[in-house]
């Protein structure tokens, strides 16, 4: 990063437009008309003051922070690779329709002139010139005025002031605080833990649970068709079997023919005497 304004023009241009959108700048963006309705908004909020001096204290500090990035990015000596060049059209087209919209849209929120407003309420619009001269938007140029100013005089030819000023901060700062470091060796360290416990639980524990059911649900499986095969089949087809071949006598004995029905009469009427005999 550093010096690429020659080299990104178009980057660098839209990018300047999106700076100043960002930083508030009123008038000509449509940022700085958003940040006029909240600056309005904390103002006249009975409840406390407190938050219309904290967006005040953030209207100068958007403009600080942009215009350091600015001129770190695309201002100061070259600190870019050799192989640095301008953003392709298919990049270029965004960016441009980024910045005119940033542009454009200071004409529909300006409240000059709040023709949008009027149109969607049904009513005529009158320009009110006299509206952008109100102590909240003098106030609201001064300070990103200011904040632009600031950063330009602490950031275009020496290095952060921060740095030479406070260097254990400043790195301190620069590391993130070390919080990443802090996430790596507590919440990644800790998931990575918890990821080879799970995975071994499913490998071993769940997995040989599985198998442990499946081997008892196959080897009661084995018994139940063994019994079914050799006890219940078994003593039904033995029951069909003498069913059927007492079904094979009787049939036999009911051949329909008369002298066997009258030699089995004769036979039993004699069995009959004979069983009288004995018995009387």
């Amino acid at each position: 990063m550093g010096g690429l304004r020659w080299i990104m023009p178009v980057t660098f241009l839209t990018y300047a437009i999106g700076m100043m959108n960002l930083s508030g700048v009123p008038f000509f963006f449509s940022g700085g008309w958003t940040k006029e309705e909240v600056l309005h908004a904390t103002a006249h909020w009975p409840a406390s003051a407190l938050p219309h001096y904290l967006m005040l204290a953030g209207v100068i500090l958007t403009a600080l922070y942009m215009t350091r990035q600015i001129i770190y990015v695309f201002f100061g000596s070259k600190r870019a690779a050799l192989d640095a060049h301008e953003s392709p059209l298919v990049m270029k087209m965004p960016l441009v329709v980024l910045a005119l919209c940033s542009i454009l849209f200071a004409l529909v929120l300006t409240p000059a002139w709040p023709w949008l407003h009027a149109y969607l309420n049904g009513e005529p619009a009158h320009a009110d010139f006299g509206l952008l001269i109100q102590p909240i938007i003098l106030l609201s140029l001064v300070l990103v005025a200011g904040g632009i100013g600031l950063g330009w005089l602490m950031y275009r030819n020496v290095p952060d002031p921060l740095a030479r000023a406070q260097p254990g901060l400043f790195r301190f700062l620069e590391n993130k605080m070390w919080f990443d470091e802090i996430y790596e060796q507590t919440v990644i360290t800790l998931s990575r833990k918890l990821s080879r416990l799970s995975d071994w639980l499913d490998r071993y524990f769940w997995d040989g649970l599985v198998r442990l059911f499946a081997g008892i649900g196959q080897a009661f499986g084995v018994l139940s068709k063994g019994f079914d095969d050799h006890g219940i089949n078994a003593g039904v087809d033995e029951t069909t079997s003498g069913t059927r071949g007492f079904g094979r006598l009787i049939a036999a004995a009911h051949s329909g023919q008369i002298q066997t029905y009258l030699g089995a009469i004769a036979i039993g009427m004699l069995l009959l005497l004979v069983l009288y005999a004995w018995l009387g």
